[in-house]
């Protein structure tokens, strides 16, 4: 299914994106700045509802506003459809609080691509730079070390343990669009569940009916002087709907984090069912009283794998799972079973309960930090490529993908349209949109496409359409792109030949002493400067 971009009630994410980006003429450089730029979308333009200045004297108060920060940064992203290019550069802010003298947490969507990022204290004109120490993408966190430590009466605000029950009052500290002082929300913990972010990354996220604005992002949510969590999003549906990411992840982020380095959680990766019908609890030979979640298969290829079609999982760890997939957090809220997974991980693998046939076993399955998923997030990574003469090849990701969705939805497309695109791609078997959602085993294959053909003389009767997924070079199958680039050099036949793995792509046939005569002339009608990204240029270096 395409995938539809900012949808109404979709959660929005709060940095302040200001941009003089000037898009390019293609459907792709059309949409690929809102994709990766989304913080700016459906914002309110009006700034701090139902916040207030602060300009309270109380020293608990006075002690967090000094302690949060004003983040600026400058973000510059590659283009998708010509990967050797940056966009032009824009200014994204946000909030952020002290950590230590030397660093500020914050969200990642605020710092995400930046190319240089800077503090300025509350009231403060100032700005102080820093870097990106570490990031966890996937749960929206980012730390930065400042050059220089801050001045001894800035404390650094602590990270509470544990968030408490709902209907604790809670404020949300930072700079919304709207005005430059610092601003204070006020609201209650509405509720915590266990939901997934972005990047297929999964964690506890806590629900409040403060409201949050274009720039909130990254604030801390405060109570009795301790950071409760940090705001992220809010609901584009509602006005006083906002969300935090928990002072739980926080902590198991910033250990993760003490390398320099953030690895990511244990997950298990795994497709399931619940068994809320009796009839399926029969037929599973489930005993009277038990309850669990039935297994359905592993999407990522393992040898070996402990699971069987038709287990059902009783118990995490020690946490008992019902028969609706969830674990008790605690005496009044439940959450997905996949919480359980990040608790009782030790050493690459989780201990399970489960029954098979009926029968009780106890076992041990592997976890993995990575989904392993064919087509895979390009996070803060130059889009890998290489040119041959006219022809622009890279590998198929989650963004070049997305940006296409947003083009036709920007293109005008109902939703009877995107259905017909949609079965027309199915027909015509694109790989793009068959193996969308696919894992693979390791990095042994990609989807290696044409991303463009540069328009000349060789190019003018050739027409692809949408990025193309070459299936051969030369009768040669192509499964990275880095085989490509090797194939491609190597080549010596008359004619470069490439047949494409979508059955009504047209096949490319052109003459390789053309291309290689053409090359360098195109590369500098088009401004390219390297003919390869940095991971390529071991292999192709022209």
């Amino acid at each position: 299914m395409l995938r539809v971009v900012f949808a109404a009630g979709a959660l929005l994410s709060f940095g302040v994106l200001s941009t003089q980006a000037q898009l390019g003429d293609t459907a792709v450089e059309t949409a690929e700045v809102a994709v990766q730029e989304d913080v700016s979308a459906n914002q309110n333009p009006d700034g701090e509802l139902d916040a207030k200045e602060d300009t309270a004297d109380d020293s608990e108060v006075g002690s967090v506003r000094s302690a949060v920060v004003k983040i600026y940064s400058i973000r510059r992203s590659h283009s998708l459809s010509s990967p050797w290019k940056r966009l032009t550069s824009s200014t994204v802010t946000g909030s952020g609080f002290v950590l230590s003298p030397t660093e500020v947490l914050t969200n990642y969507h605020v710092v995400a691509m930046t190319t240089d990022v800077s503090v300025s204290l509350n009231g403060q004109s100032e700005r102080l730079s820093g870097r990106v120490k570490a990031i966890a993408p996937g749960l929206d966190i980012a730390l930065i070390e400042l050059e220089e430590p801050l001045p001894d009466r800035i404390k650094p605000l602590p990270v509470a343990k544990k968030t408490p029950k709902g209907g604790t009052q809670i404020q949300v500290y930072g700079y919304p669009k709207g005005g430059d002082a610092l601003s204070i929300t006020e609201g209650v913990i509405s509720r915590m569940e266990h939901v997934r972010y972005k990047y297929n990354a999964r964690g506890l996220r806590t629900q409040i009916d403060a409201p949050l604005n274009s720039g909130n992002s990254g604030g801390p949510m405060i109570a009795d002087g301790k950071v409760l969590g940090i705001a992220f999003s809010g609901l584009s549906s509602s006005n006083d709907i906002g969300y935090a990411i928990p002072c739980e992840e926080l902590n198991v982020i910033l250990d993760d984090m003490q390398d320099g380095t953030y690895d990511g959680k244990p997950q298990l990766w795994i497709s399931t069912s619940t068994l809320a019908s009796k009839e399926m609890r029969k037929w599973l030979k489930m005993p009277s009283g038990a309850t669990g979640i039935r297994f359905a298969r592993m999407p990522i290829p393992v040898d070996d794998y402990p699971l069987q079609s038709n287990d059902v999982i009783t118990h995490v760890g020690e946490f008992e799972v019902n028969n609706l997939g969830k674990v008790n957090l605690d005496s009044n809220t439940q959450v997905t079973y996949t919480y359980a997974v990040d608790q009782a991980a030790s050493n690459g693998k989780v201990p399970l309960k489960i029954l098979r046939d009926g029968k009780p076993m106890e076992i041990e399955v592997p976890v993995f930090r990575d989904s392993h998923l064919l087509l895979d997030y390009m996070i803060e990574q130059q889009p890998t490529y290489f040119v041959y003469g006219p022809i622009v090849f890279g590998v198929a990701t989650v963004e070049l993908l997305s940006s296409f969705d947003l083009a036709i939805k920007r293109g005008g497309r109902t939703g009877a349209g995107i259905a017909a695109l949609v079965a027309s791609m199915q027909e015509r078997e694109n790989p793009l949109f068959m193996r969308r959602y696919e894992c693979v085993k390791d990095d042994a294959e990609e989807l290696v496409i044409v991303t463009k053909l540069i328009r000349n003389r060789m190019t003018r009767d050739t027409s692809l359409g949408l990025p193309a997924v070459v299936r051969s070079i030369n009768g040669q199958p192509i499964k990275t792109i880095k085989q490509a680039a090797e194939v491609l050099a190597a080549l010596e036949d008359e004619l470069l030949v490439i047949e494409f793995d979508d059955n009504r792509s047209s096949t490319i046939v052109l003459d390789r002493k053309a291309i290689e005569k053409a090359h360098d002339q195109i590369m500098e009608d088009n401004g390219i400067v390297k003919a390869a990204s940095k991971n390529l240029r071991d292999v192709w270096d022209r």
